[in-house]
């Protein structure tokens, strides 16, 4: 298997998100087995936008567990969120 690194490059505007997600951020599922999706994430990052990042983070975890219904969900969950503030400077938080 040949290792490669992949690059990629963005503009945060001031109060903009980048969240990078492992796939068990979206592939979670529910009692009915319903999967949790990258639209109740985007979601969860446009209503909460204007919070935070450890807040934003915070609000995911819960909102994941509570619709897995269980404490610890079937698959890893981590996530890096980098929020440009106003000033220019980014505040990033890794959680896993």
């Amino acid at each position: 298997m040949e290792d490669r690194i992949l690059s990629s490059a963005c503009d945060l505007k001031p109060g903009e998100l980048l969240l990078m997600a492992t796939d068990g951020s979206i592939e979670t599922r529910n009692a009915e087995r319903e999967l949790f999706g990258s639209g109740r994430l985007s979601n969860l990052l446009m209503a909460n936008q204007e919070c935070p990042v450890d807040d934003i983070i915070d609000r995911i975890r819960e909102t994941i567990r509570a619709f897995h219904g269980k404490p610890h969900p079937a698959d890893d969950i981590t996530m890096l969120l980098v929020k440009r503030v106003a000033n220019g400077k980014a505040s990033p938080r890794i959680d896993w």
